[in-house]
């Protein structure tokens, strides 16, 4: 077999054809080892993967097809997929597997190829003996363990899909469920396969997709640029090849869910699907889920709906199989090796530790947002961060400054007042603003706060707006007494039974030192004012910044509050002699 390699992936219709000619040999064809697929990583992720793609000829005919990659390093080399496909696989007949698969490794043996990683390969591909048998001689060492474990709903015979439909009409909860939402209003589905009408519904997938992760504590990988262009091209490639299907559920006229699926090789894949969580307690991903289920018994084109990577219970209501994948590396360094093999029983003993592993988990998170203030802001902003952090361990106590608005004051009136709106903020705010700084940790680690806290409905949240809607400065507002125990977690008398107040100011980095937060807090205090509230606001001695933007928004200084090791000493500002005599009284540390 000729090997001929290639540090792109050349746009070309005869070897595009001869490639999926060939994935339709492989034992299982998965969407996800077609040429599409890998020209739409190629476009979309040339700043993080250098293609290296490896094509077996064998009498001038294409006989193997290896898309790998290596890191932006330089220090590994992966599947070009291995990011987005939720299967990865040399691509070969099976008769010609262990012949390529020989061919490859002496390719990168002979590059001084770096350590070998391939992730999500089938545990059931030829590959994995091809590789067994041939890394010893290729003087690789090899090491491999369990990855995912994906739900199918295997349709391959008239008796599965006669169960598979059975199945679905005894669920009676599934039943209840259908039931009440298409009391609402009519329930439509529908599948867009043509590229216009896929790309003009694409921003409207992506935004719902973000708002539900952060719903749901998490990011989305959507907030990647990369991750965006990738399901941008590669749903323009897919349709323009008719195996493209975005599936759009619509109740009366509102999209309440979504599945960016493809059809390929018989297999209906639930590649990744979002709901609009305002309709959570309808199930609406789950109805989609099971609409799908329904038209793929009846077309017996389809053999399998793959329900891709992830353990989701919902998946196991319909799945009668499943699929399992692999995590293989190879490396010529027997100190890699060695140290492999330590982790991978490490990581198994310490899942059986559960305490360990959240503590471990919780200084691993801790430590990669130090690097992350350490790359953007340098050594000595983040060590002064951390000296601020923890000042009341060195120092022993903490003073928290309380200001209010005066009563008499009147509204703000300052400048760009006409360029700068603030409203409310909802869901679909935070997700636009995910989307808007996808690269600033701290913000994303403050919208997903901000998003558990819109869930229990006790705080109501503002944004300073640009003229174009762009959100560049958050703040939040709540009753004095519930707002005083939730972020400082002592107790005070209330100065007022209208006090509310100002907490958790944000602005994003790239739009810090422009007066944001001043304008931010002195348009939402005289706005709370006018509507008959107190406003009031804190700050920790140690958030100068913080301060100065509230002094300058001409809120005015009235007592403050020395935290000392669980005690506290209440004190009236300097600067006025106004003090609540109650609150003196009855200060109380709530823990």
């Amino acid at each position: 077999m000729r090997l001929v390699l290639h540090r792109d992936i050349p746009e070309d219709t005869v070897l595009r054809n001869q490639w999926n000619a060939l994935v339709e040999q492989m034992g299982r064809p998965e969407m996800f080892y077609t040429f599409e697929w890998a020209l739409a990583m190629s476009r979309s992720y040339h700043a993080s993967l250098k293609p290296l793609l490896c094509l077996g000829y064998q009498e001038d005919k294409l006989a193997g097809v290896a898309a790998l990659a290596t890191n932006a390093q330089g220090s590994e080399t992966v599947f070009l997929s291995g990011a987005t496909a939720d299967y990865c696989d040399f691509v070969s007949s099976p008769q010609r597997r262990r012949e390529f698969v020989n061919e490859v490794l002496a390719a990168l043996r002979q590059m001084q190829g770096p350590k070998l990683v391939l992730a999500n390969l089938p545990a059931e591909s030829a590959t994995l003996s091809a590789l067994v048998s041939a890394l010893p001689d290729s003087g690789y060492r090899f090491l491999s363990r369990p990855a995912y474990s994906c739900a199918q709903v295997s349709l391959r015979s008239t008796e599965e899909r006669n169960t598979v439909r059975r199945s679905m009409l005894r669920r009676k909860s599934k039943r209840r469920q259908f039931a009440s939402i298409e009391k609402i209003a009519p329930v439509k589905l529908d599948h867009l396969r043509c590229v216009t009408e896929i790309v003009q519904s694409l921003p409207d997938f992506v935004r719902m997709h973000v708002a539900r992760c952060l719903f749901t504590r998490r990011l989305s990988n959507l907030l990647s640029s990369d991750r965006r262009a990738f399901v941008s091209e590669l749903a323009e490639l897919l349709s323009r090849a008719g195996w493209m299907t975005l599936s759009r559920l619509t109740v009366g006229d509102k999209v309440v869910a979504w599945n960016y699926g493809f059809q390929f090789a018989g297999s209906w894949f639930w590649y990744q699907p979002t709901f609009d969580v305002a309709w959570q307690q309808h199930s609406p991903g789950f109805y989609l889920l099971a609409r799908i289920v329904e038209e793929a018994c009846s077309d017996d084109a389809v053999k399998v709906v793959d329900l891709g990577l992830g353990n989701e219970p919902y998946k196991d209501r319909l799945a009668n199989g499943r699929r399992h994948t692999l995590h293989v590396t190879a490396t010529r360094s027997s100190r890699e090796w060695a140290a492999g093999i330590l982790r991978l029983h490490a990581v198994r003993a310490i899942g059986k530790l559960p305490q360990v592993e959240k503590s471990l988990r919780t200084a691993r998170a801790r430590g990669s947002d130090i690097l992350a203030r350490l790359r953007t802001s340098g050594l000595r902003a983040t060590a002064r961060w951390l000296l601020l952090q923890h000042q009341r361990v060195i120092t022993g106590n903490e003073e928290i400054q309380f200001f209010e608005w005066p009563e008499d004051r009147l509204l703000w009136t300052g400048q760009n007042s006409s360029e700068l709106r603030l409203g409310g903020v909802d869901l679909e705010t935070l997700a636009s603003a995910a989307m808007r700084y996808p690269d600033d940790e701290e913000t994303l680690a403050y919208l997903l706060r901000s998003a558990n806290r819109l869930r229990s409905g006790k705080s109501e949240a503002f944004a300073l707006r640009e003229a174009d809607g762009s959100p560049v400065h958050f703040c939040w507002a709540e009753p004095f007494h519930t707002a005083l125990a939730s972020e400082l977690s002592f107790k005070l008398s209330v100065p007022s039974e209208r006090a509310v107040l100002l907490f958790d100011c944000w602005t994003p980095a790239s739009f810090r030192g422009r007066g944001y937060c001043q304008q931010a807090i002195s348009r939402l205090a005289s706005q709370l004012n006018a509507s008959g509230k107190r406003p009031w606001i804190f700050g920790s001695s140690t958030n100068t910044h913080l301060l100065r933007a509230i002094e300058s928004a001409g809120l005015v200084p009235r007592f403050s509050v020395t935290r000392k090791w669980g005690r506290l000493r209440l004190q009236p500002s300097t600067a006025t002699s106004i003090f609540p005599p109650r609150a003196r009284a009855h200060a109380s540390s709530a823990a």
